[in-house]
């Protein structure tokens, strides 16, 4: 779970398998990504092609069953 993957506010190294399974299957769905601001440093934003605009956005996605447990 995404709860499972943040360890608060103390953070240490931890590795795929010390996460807890929780016996079921979390899907996290995103429109888009903007790119990482690590052009020449940390703190700057990414380049202009690179930048998701602001604006309101409509997400559609389906999900089918591809077999029957």
């Amino acid at each position: 779970t995404v709860e499972a993957l943040d360890e608060g506010k103390t953070k240490h190294q931890t590795h795929s398998q010390e996460v807890p399974p929780s016996g079921f299957t979390e899907v996290c769905l995103d429109r888009h990504q903007m790119g990482l601001g690590c052009v020449d440093s940390w703190k700057t934003l990414p380049r202009d092609e690179y930048l998701v605009p602001y604006a309101d956005y409509i997400f559609r996605f389906r999900m089918t069953p591809t077999m029957k447990l």
